[in-house]
């Protein structure tokens, strides 16, 4: 157990997961020590995109805290149990199982478990998109964590305080606490969550218009992931490179960029590929490639998607049947609700198939003229 403690100490995932291993192999199935172990382990395989067995390991862990009466390891694997989900993006589970770590810490008060309660709490504020009130409760979390000397939950509530902060147009205090986030990952040998500022940090720089930085900051995360075995990371981070170059009319590398994450998620992923497969076939209808982009919009149909996501799909039918523009106006209206990115991503193809109507050309317009990526390639 003190192996696995130390090596997660010093962002050593795999040395923590295998040290734990040993551990939970020797204890007793019904003992508090195992469930100790279990939760190490799952706190080591989830950052190992393991999610689905760190998963297990937690129930297993709260299951024994619950059955041998240990309130605070109850709490603290609930609190796990919120992160691991979170890396999941199932969102919604994971605000239940900080609300259920909260009813318990009403119950048995945990000074030491108080701080982790409030992260997750600003979490789910912020994966709500309420970002008034995540900057209120992460800069809290941040100060104290810091005060106390509690590393970890200072680096992850600075990590969501900076996209926060841009959310709601604080961007030189943004730009500040990247700074120092940076600096405080690379001075403790933080190379995950070193690779996860960069990332966020891209929104403040797309923000701001600073298409080279976002580029540049992107790029680099890739790179860290790759060195670190973090596949999910590389994933993510490449994903959004590939959708910025779409964006930016450089689609032979998006296309190239989009197929490798398409392929991280198939061979490492434990979630959907629709997010990955709509991005590939909304860079295939940029290029007019119809007969790919056919095949993969019918794995498309077969998949479950959100409401979103078939607004979007059902554009890029029109574009690859090469409907009529009657029949496109349908589809076109419905995509009223997306991010402005999309819709003038969109509208270009509608236009290329002349079928853009010209109330919304003239409102697309307007907002491509003042935005960061489309300002200088907008056909509108």
């Amino acid at each position: 157990a003190r192996l696995g403690d130390h090596a997660q100490h010093h962002h050593r995932e795999l040395d923590a997961d295998q040290a734990w291993q040993g551990a939970v192999r020797n204890l007793d199935d019904r003992d508090l020590e195992r469930g100790r172990a279990l939760l190490g382990r799952a706190r080591a395989r989830y950052r190992l995109q393991r999610v689905r067995d760190a998963l297990t390991d937690l129930d297993e862990a709260i299951a024994i805290a619950v059955e041998l009466g240990d309130a605070q390891l109850e709490i603290e694997a609930l609190l796990e149990k919120a992160t691991a989900l979170d890396w999941s993006d199932d969102y919604d589970a994971s605000a239940a199982a900080a609300a259920l770590a909260r009813i318990r810490l009403q119950v048995a008060p945990s000074t030491a478990l108080e701080l982790d309660a409030r992260l997750a709490e600003g979490r789910t504020c912020f994966r709500r998109n309420q970002f008034d009130q995540a900057v209120e409760q992460l800069r809290e979390v941040t100060i104290t964590a810091k005060a106390t000397g509690q590393l970890e939950a200072a680096t992850i509530g600075m990590l969501l305080l900076a996209p926060s902060l841009v959310e709601i147009g604080a961007l030189d205090a943004a730009e500040l606490v990247f700074a120092e986030l940076i600096a405080m990952c690379e001075a403790n040998n933080d190379r995950f969550h070193l690779g996860v500022a960069y990332a966020n940090r891209a929104w403040l720089w797309s923000k701001r218009g600073s298409i080279h930085q976002t580029e540049t900051d992107l790029r680099l995360v890739i790179q860290l992931a790759r060195e670190g075995g973090q596949p999910n990371l590389e994933r993510i981070v490449t994903y959004n490179l590939a959708e910025d170059r779409l964006w930016q009319g450089a689609l032979d590398e998006s296309l190239q960029l989009a197929r490798r994450s398409l392929a991280i998620q198939q061979w490492h992923g434990e979630g959907s590929l629709a997010i990955d497969r709509l991005l590939l076939a909304r860079i295939l209808a940029a290029r007019a490639d119809n007969k790919e982009l056919a095949v993969v919009l019918g794995d498309l149909e077969a998949t479950e998607l959100s409401q979103p996501d078939k607004a979007v799909v059902d554009v890029l039918l029109c574009s690859s049947q090469n409907r009529s523009s009657d029949q496109w106006q349908r589809p076109l209206r419905a995509t009223q609700t997306l991010a402005d990115d999309i819709r003038i991503e969109l509208a270009h193809l509608a236009l290329r198939s002349g079928a853009l109507p010209a109330d919304l050309r003239v409102q697309l317009r307007d907002i491509a003229r003042d935005h960061p990526l489309w300002t200088h390639r907008s056909e509108l």
